[in-house]
């Protein structure tokens, strides 16, 4: 759970547990707010794996930015 590249929460002392609540919260809203552009736009599943692609692929380059480790 990488959220050294976000500034305020960098500074934030967290535990494994909080992080994973955190990335869990910030994963649901994405994928609402995917699900609800899309629906409202009536585009096709290919779109919404698409974005899903987009978002997953945004895991290396934060993870570099963090300095963490990436698995």
């Amino acid at each position: 759970m990488n959220v050294d590249y976000i500034p305020v929460l960098s500074d934030w002392s967290m535990t494994e547990t909080h992080e994973f609540l955190l990335h869990l919260t910030v994963s649901v809203f994405i994928v609402f707010g995917l699900y609800f552009v899309l629906r409202r736009t009536r585009a096709s599943i290919i779109l919404f794996v698409l974005g899903t692609v987009i978002i997953g692929g945004c895991y290396y380059p934060l993870t570099v930015l963090s300095g963490g480790h990436l698995m």
